[in-house]
This record gives structure tokens, sequence and C-alpha cells, in this order.
């Protein structure tokens, strides 16, 4: 389908062959144009993942092995997919700028993006779903119903580049909306039931004096950011594009922020961490029992993955025992004259005596 340079022949024919050939080559503004734009923002945003990253490294060194396995999991797939999406516009906007036939032809790096938006969300979506699960036995079950829509995204985005691998030109590219579509709306059901669980712990554990004294940025931080909210939108707003728009690639565009999102809204929420494994906890003499110590240990973990908690009234925090203190000297003199004085006042007579 290369087109030729050549000059037309005297019977027209070549130009209109010319003519044919860029009149089948797709609109630019709502295709590689809207892919660049997605681009641009998205390479901004892995910038400040990476940034996000190198302060978790040093503020965080002793997490789990699990955590950093899965933020090193999700550096590299995001990293794959910034350099995906930087080939695919350098194709067909630099090494291309002359053949426009190319426009209407699929390149690798665009065909395989499907997969690895998929993967990517399905390996950043685990650490909400841990946080969830923290949460109590209760929302268990929620967990595993997002992990069931997760798997189904992960199996309609296979399914995707299956699909674009097999068809021949851009104008075909209408047949794998119904599979993408599928992969954000599986995508949309299981943040909707992780977002929405962690927002209602979070309305429930926060309260009215809090929402008072704390700053609105904060307020939308812990909302917005730190529930996931935002890649949901995103997410909600690329199934829109993809049934309304068919024909382009405004959806890939969006879609590659929403990616870009994950990441960085994992990293924020580790890096917003106070971690005090023992917060709660008082122990106040040798005799406790073992449920102190696995409400330490429950809370620890919360902790350790940013859990919002819930109120917890079945098993005491702070155990209080009764301190019997013994006092000599001039003190034990006057109680003997007197046992019904008042020992507040004599400790502040002795006070101001002190200062004189």
């Amino acid at each position: 389908m290369d087109l030729s340079l050549a000059p037309p022949a005297a019977d027209g024919s070549g130009g209109s062959a010319l003519r044919d050939g860029l009149l089948q080559v797709p609109s630019l503004a709502n295709t590689y144009g809207a892919y660049l734009i997605g681009t641009f923002f998205g390479t901004g945003l892995y910038g400040f993942f990476v940034h996000q990253v190198y302060r978790y490294a040093r503020l965080f060194p002793t997490d789990t092995l699990f955590i950093r396995l899965l933020i090193l999991t999700v550096m590299i797939l995001e990293t794959i997919h910034m350099v995906f999406t930087m080939h695919t516009c350098y194709y067909y906007t630099i090494s291309n700028y002359f053949n426009p036939a190319v426009l209407n032809r699929g390149i690798w790096s665009l065909n395989v993006i499907p997969i690895l938006v998929g993967v990517n969300m399905f390996i950043s979506q685990l650490f909400f779903a841990r946080r969830v699960y923290l949460i109590g036995k209760h929302y268990r079950f929620v967990v595993a119903i997002s992990m069931l829509f997760f798997v189904v995204e992960i199996a309609f985005s296979v399914a995707a580049v299956g699909e674009v691998i097999a068809i021949s030109t851009f104008d075909s590219i209408s047949k794998v909306n119904h599979l993408l579509a599928g992969t954000f709306g599986a995508a949309i059901v299981g943040d909707t039931l992780l977002t929405g669980s962690l927002m209602w712990v979070l309305s429930r554990n926060r309260s009215v004096e809090t929402r008072q004294i704390e700053p609105f940025i904060e307020t939308l931080n812990v909302y917005i950011i730190n529930t996931g909210l935002l890649h949901d939108v995103l997410n909600t707003v690329s199934f829109i594009a993809v049934l309304a728009l068919p024909h382009g690639l405004i959806h890939g565009s969006v879609s590659i922020i929403a990616t870009r999102l994950y990441g960085n809204t994992l990293m924020a929420v580790l890096n917003s961490r106070k971690l005090n494994v023992s917060r709660g906890i008082e122990v106040l003499d040798g005799e406790v029992s073992m449920n102190i110590f696995s409400r330490a240990t429950r809370l620890a973990a919360q902790e350790r993955w940013n859990v919002p908690q819930v109120p917890d009234s079945s098993a005491p925090s702070v155990i209080n025992i009764q301190v019997t203190t013994e006092m000599g000297g001039d003190m034990d003199k006057r109680m003997s004259k007197n046992p019904n004085v008042n020992m507040d006042e004599v400790r502040r007579t002795d006070w101001k005596t002190a200062r004189q």
C-alpha cells in the first residue's frame, strides 16, 4: 500500500491513484493527534511516578518484599508502556512523515497496547484489593468479586490484541471496539467496588471535627487520590469514548493517562503513610491477653497498606491499672495529724513554698 511519489501518467491514472490513497488516510485530529497528546501527558505523569518511587525508596526501605516487588513490577510495566506509546508517535509522525499510507496500518507498538494496559491495571489493583481485604472480613466478598472482574478485563485485553493483529487496516479498527469496551467496562466495575468500599470506610471513620479542621486539599487527596476514584473516572471516560467515537483513538489517549494514574495513585498511597505499628496499643502492666498482640499485628498490617480503619470496640486498646503512691517525710506527718487532708491542697501549698 505504499504510495509512489512518481509523476502521474499522461492519462491521469497516477494522480487518481494518489488521490484514492490519500482519501483512505484516517483523520489525524482524532486519531494520532489525540494519541500524541495523551502521550505528552503520560510522559509527564511517568516522570512524577519515577520521583515518587525515588521518594518511597528513601522513606520506606524496610517495607515487605511483596510491596517492593509490586512497585518494581509496576515500574517495569509503566516504562514499557511509555516506550511503546512514544515509539508509536515517532513511527507515524517522524519516520513516515511523508508516507501517509502508513497511517492506515498498525504497528506492533500500537497493537500490543491493550494487553499492557490490562496487565498494568491488574497489577496495580492488587494493592487496592489488599487494602480492602485488610479492612475486615465483611469486605472480603467485595474483593473476590472485584478480582473476578479484573480477570475478565485481562481476558478482554488479550482478545483485543488478537483482533488488532488480525485486522489489516485502520478502517477495520471498529471491530475491536466491543473488546476494548469490555476491557474498560470490567475495569470500571472492579475499580468501583474497591473505591466505593474505601470511601465508605473513610466516611465512617473520619470524625466531624477532623473534617472541619482538615484543609480542603487534604480532603480531596484522601477521597479522590488515595481511594482510586480518579483513575476510575478516567476509565469511565475511555469507555464512553470507545463507544461514542469508534473510528478514532481518543479512548487510547485517555487510556494512556488513566494507566499512568494507576502507578501514581499507588505511590501516593504508599508515600502518605504514617507508620506507627503500636498506635493505639498501650500495655501498662505485665498481664495482657493474646488478643492485644493480635490486634497490634493487625493494626501494623493496616498501617503498612494505608488501610482506613473502622471503629473497633471488641478489644480494648488500653489496659488501665491502679497505681499506689507512697509518700514520706513531711507528707506522712501531716497525714498522721489530719487523715482527711486534701492532697491537692497540700501539693499546691508545697509548690508555692518551693517557689518562694
